[in-house]
């Protein structure tokens, strides 16, 4: 069976991807929530043919034989597909099908990702990410010190990430603060200094530091990984009528310049914190484009040309992973160009695929 999905049609989900994929297997197996028919479909995944069953029968939904509720088995058959695109062989998405029929979806989430928690203090919403091991069929461990892990069923886990991570308010594993929570997974209450270092600790693990250093990362790996290809300038954001001499705390923001196969492009920094938008793109161009949305600069021996409107799926994806994901499309700008219409108006006859006449020197950089 072959299908198409639309992941900005569900940017509000959480995970929008595994959510287009998810509607879209509902849609092509005919199981929408209204669909009262008993049936039996098979689905073939990857290139190897990973075989999956999905079956209806007396209002009970089975994915090979593994009874079920529809929403977790179009969960299970999304993850294996998304699974499928990176690894292909059966036993990797037995597996992986496996455990998702198993665990809930949050707990799947959490295993990837960690666990979220949050607490508020002085007024203010501290949000941190937990690491989480599964310790046992029925059980996982949380990391709530530094060296110190409390157990909880997996139940439980699904109950606590209903309300962390979903905003479900439903159950007791809700409003908790850093004593709470140490109190009911360790069965006891925290002393004084347990509880001044499972803070600490925590604060050291916030969710948002935490995808920004690994977005960090990534970006220093891809510099070095592409040096032909990539190359990292800070520029200085002084406020219109000041001079540098004025600013005691100088701020930088980052310009990524990126060689692609059909233009060369550069990636710029913005000021905002959060959004679909947070880094701007522009093509470098000879020819001054007179579009009135379309801010020309003058750089070299001639433009850049833009900025471009490249959305991503959510407002939540950090700077750095902006910075990254536009960095590695924009090196196969040939094939980006194909998938994103609002970037073909931006291309000039000279824009062909090896061109050498309209490219930045990087040397000058």
């Amino acid at each position: 069976m072959s299908c198409s999905c639309s992941p900005s049609s569900h940017r509000a989900a959480l995970e929008p991807t595994i959510a287009s994929i998810a509607y879209t297997m509902a849609y092509s197996l005919g199981i929408r929530k209204r669909n009262a028919c008993d049936f039996m479909k098979q689905v073939e995944i990857g290139t190897n043919g990973f075989i999956c069953l999905v079956q209806r029968q007396n209002s009970k939904y089975k994915l090979n034989g593994m009874v079920s509720s529809r929403s977790v088995i179009l969960n299970a058959l999304a993850r294996v597909i998304y699974t499928s695109c990176t690894k292909d062989d059966g036993k990797t998405l037995f597996n992986k099908m496996y455990a998702c029929m198993h665990i809930p979806e949050n707990v799947t989430y959490a295993l990837e990702n960690r666990a979220p928690f949050h607490w508020y203090e002085n007024y203010k919403k501290i949000c941190v990410s937990m690491n989480i091991q599964q310790i046992s069929d029925t059980e996982c461990a949380l990391e709530i010190s530094d060296g110190i892990w409390g157990t909880i069923s997996i139940k439980d886990l699904n109950t606590f990430l209903n309300y962390y991570r979903l905003g479900k308010r439903r159950g007791s594993w809700k409003m908790l603060s850093p004593a709470s929570l140490w109190g009911r997974l360790m069965e006891q209450p925290p002393t004084e200094s347990q509880l001044s270092l499972m803070i600490a600790f925590l604060k050291q693990n916030r969710t948002q530091d935490i995808v920004e250093k690994r977005a960090e990362v990534l970006i220093n790996d891809l510099l070095k990984q592409y040096p032909d290809k990539l190359k990292l300038v800070y520029i200085d954001n002084i406020p219109k009528g000041l001079q540098r001499n004025d600013i005691i705390d100088l701020k930088k923001t980052r310009n990524i310049y990126v060689r692609g196969k059909l233009a060369d492009w550069c990636l710029m920094e913005g000021g905002q914190k959060a959004g679909y938008q947070l880094v701007s793109t522009y093509i470098f161009t000879k020819e001054e484009n007179p579009s009135k949305y379309t801010k020309n600069k003058s750089f070299q021996d001639g433009y850049w040309s833009g900025p471009i409107c490249i959305d991503n799926l959510t407002s939540k994806v950090s700077v750095g992973d902006q910075f990254a994901s536009r960095a590695i499309s924009l090196m196969n700008d040939s094939v980006m160009v194909a998938r994103i219409s609002t970037i073909k108006r931006y291309l000039s006859e000279g824009h062909t695929e090896g061109q050498e006449e309209q490219r930045v020197n990087f040397d000058e950089l």
